[in-house]
């Protein structure tokens, strides 16, 4: 089989696993069965693959294990940034959730580099701004402390919500 058949074969035994369970990748142990069932089609035979890819902690308790056996005293924490993915703020069983039990105040915040990619996904119009937008950042950060220094003067002096870029 070519290389391109074993993939459109691996696919299909994903949309089958998938609609055989009725559900989307968000279940963890789903997503497990997904690639394993990819591995079976594009790997036959080597078990090191279906060894490594069944060791991967796939659930929720991931989150918990890593919160009761690090050394991090979470009480301390101020805040966080996540990439508001739903296994990080996810209200129920997220690691902000988690973090929070321990420590009730605790301030969470969503990437701004995060909520830039997702705004640039919604038009191209968008993408273009946030590209732009982002180029300027990127420069006035990195390229010119005197620029940079110049816009956090006239942001100050303009009473502007925000004292500098990021």
């Amino acid at each position: 089989m070519s290389k391109q058949e074993k993939s459109a074969e691996a696919a299909l035994h994903v949309c089958w696993t998938l609609s055989k369970h009725q559900k989307t990748f968000s279940d963890s142990e789903i997503m497990k069965e997904c690639m394993l069932e990819v591995a079976s089609a594009l790997f036959e035979g080597k078990k090191d693959v279906f060894t490594a890819i069944q060791s991967i902690p796939m659930s929720a308790r991931t989150n918990d294990e890593f919160i009761k056996n690090s050394n991090i005293h979470f009480g301390k924490l101020v805040s966080l940034s996540t990439d508001g993915a739903s296994a990080m703020i996810g209200k129920g069983k997220g690691a902000v959730k988690k973090i929070r039990d321990q420590n009730p105040g605790l301030i969470s915040y969503q990437c701004i580099i995060h909520q830039t990619a997702l705004c640039g996904k919604l038009s191209a119009t968008l993408k273009e701004v946030m590209d732009s937008l982002v180029q300027l950042i990127n420069f006035m950060r990195s390229h010119s402390s005197l620029q940079h220094r110049k816009f956090k003067k006239f942001l100050s002096e303009g009473d502007a919500a925000y004292s500098d870029l990021l």
